[in-house]
């Protein structure tokens, strides 16, 4: 793990790109009209704050909040005039755990508001309109739990737009108690589905409603043109959702679902419909390496089994600096052999040893970084005993030497070693285009495999240091001046043998 955690890793870094590099900010927005969560704001709310803010102060631009994928748990009270939208539906989650109200838009909110693209878990209601709050819900999955709410609106919102979510698993998945718009959403095995205390159905069309243990829901829910058609057939077929379990909870639809081109204006009804939805497929899963021969190795990865996924591409490289090859393939493949690689990585560099820091039996240890090693070895003398200790690090350029004998001296080298090893990753992308990772069409980055082929080769060793460790007592013992800094000065390092002699 020392290794993993130290070393460049190359998909990680490229896993960054479209929040770093290639973030709206920089792709849509040349105005900065947008604040970024977590690039400019750790937090949503102190985003939509501070978003605000501006708007109230900035004519001529107006800034909204953008969201990247991660878990937030926090709850956000929504603000006049702020859009506040996430990159990817799947993977952009706010936890309001597990009490309380995780999304609110309360009476003051006015104009146009737009909520895209999050998944709202663990809340004892996942969002709350209050009064006359207008506000656009577009494009997410409400799965508060099986005692929640996954949208409560309260008064006489009758600005408020539900458009193209997915309620699953919630007791309540719509109150509401004014006539708002509620189309090409699934509500999906839920207790109740539309909650229509004191409002009329008016605006109720393209949804469909599934349920598996309930009973099917009444023509007032229904409203105009969803499924099931309480004319045609009972009870409604399944929406057929890739996987919506509570450690995946992938909405896209697989091939087959009812909810595919069915909705408004022939699209996909659920929260991957409409002209908001994010386009990216959900990571590749279940992503592992074999070394086949001295030239070849096999990759093989879980299915994407989205209706619309077209094929994978496989990304590798070898070591951290090489150079990225991509290669594609079709629908339904779930492993490629990759050929025709070399097992055969030149002796490193030596590493640049710094002087060694000390404290009471430790030495502190620094060294620079080498291109391309696979570990470094950490070799120790002990001039006492003669004996040689050698301590593999991994990719770490710094290791603390601890259990020493104060005042007895180490002789202290560093060694490189590299070693084939190439590193995969696996995206899926759709039957659309273009295509760009982890931002539209295509999958971001899978989880990074690293594999090796071939012997290590050790470098040579770096210069060496003689240096022992000591307790750090300063005499005199002087309040707030320690030892001599003068002659730490006149000899370079407080290391020195002058300096340890004077102390």
């Amino acid at each position: 793990m020392r290794m993993r955690t130290q070393r460049f890793l190359f998909f990680s870094f490229l896993a960054l790109l479209p929040a770093v590099f290639c973030s709206p900010k920089v792709l849509l927005a040349a105005a900065s009209d947008f604040l970024n969560v977590p690039g400019d704001y750790s937090t949503i709310q102190a985003a939509i704050d501070r978003a605000a803010e501006l708007n109230s102060t900035t004519t001529g631009t107006t800034y909204s909040v953008f969201v990247e994928p991660g878990s937030y748990s926090e709850t956000i009270t929504l603000k006049s005039g702020v859009d506040v939208k996430g990159r990817e539906t799947a993977r952009t989650i706010i936890n309001g755990g597990g009490t309380g109200v995780a999304v609110t838009a309360n009476a003051d909110v006015t104009g146009s508001l737009t909520f895209a693209k999050f998944t709202i878990i663990n809340a004892t209601i996942g969002m709350q309109i209050v009064g006359t709050a207008s506000i656009n819900v577009k494009n997410n999955v409400f799965n508060a739990g099986l005692s929640g709410t996954g949208i409560q609106v309260q008064g006489t919102a009758s600005g408020a737009d539900i458009t193209n979510n997915a309620f699953y698993q919630n007791n309540i998945a719509l109150y509401r108690e004014a006539d708002i718009q509620i189309y090409n959403n699934i509500f999906s095995e839920n207790t109740t589905n539309i909650s229509l205390t004191g409002a009329a159905a008016a605006n109720i069309d393209y949804n469909d409603f599934h349920s598996s243990s309930q009973a099917p829901p009444t023509a007032t829910e229904l409203g105009s043109h969803s499924i099931p058609d309480p004319l045609t057939f009972l009870p409604a077929p399944d929406p057929l959702f890739v996987d919506p379990s509570s450690i995946v909870r992938d909405f896209h639809l697989t091939s087959g679902s009812p909810c595919i081109n069915t909705g408004m204006d022939a699209v996909d009804i659920g929260p991957y419909g409409g002209s908001v939805a994010d386009t990216i497929p959900y990571i590749v899963s279940g992503v592992s390496a074999t070394t086949l021969t001295t030239d070849s190795i096999s990759i093989n990865w879980s299915a994407n089994n989205a209706y619309n996924i077209s094929g994978y591409k496989v990304y590798y490289h070898l070591n951290t600096t090489g150079t990225v090859t991509a290669v594609s393939l079709a629908s339904g493949t779930t492993g490629t052999v990759i050929s025709g690689l070399t097992d055969v990585s030149s002796p490193p560099a030596a590493p640049v040893l710094d002087q060694p820091e000390f404290a009471n039996k430790t030495l502190m240890l620094s060294w620079s970084s080498v291109p391309d090693v696979s570990k470094y070895i950490v070799h120790v003398l002990d001039q006492a005993t003669l004996l040689t200790e050698d301590i593999d690090v991994g990719g770490e350029t710094s290791y603390v030497l601890t259990g020493l004998v104060n005042n007895r001296t180490y002789t202290i080298t560093v060694s490189a070693v590299s070693q084939a090893a190439y590193y995969f990753a696996v995206t899926a992308f759709d039957d659309q285009g273009p295509y760009d990772p982890g931002v539209e069409h295509e999958s971001e980055y899978s989880s990074e495999v690293i594999i090796t082929l071939g012997a290590a080769s050790e470098g040579p060793l770096s210069n060496a240091f003689d240096a022992y460790p000591e307790a750090l007592t300063p005499y005199p013992l002087l309040q707030d001046k320690g030892w001599c800094f003068i002659a730490t000065a006149a000899y370079g390092h407080y290391d020195a043998p002058q300096v340890q002699a004077l102390r």
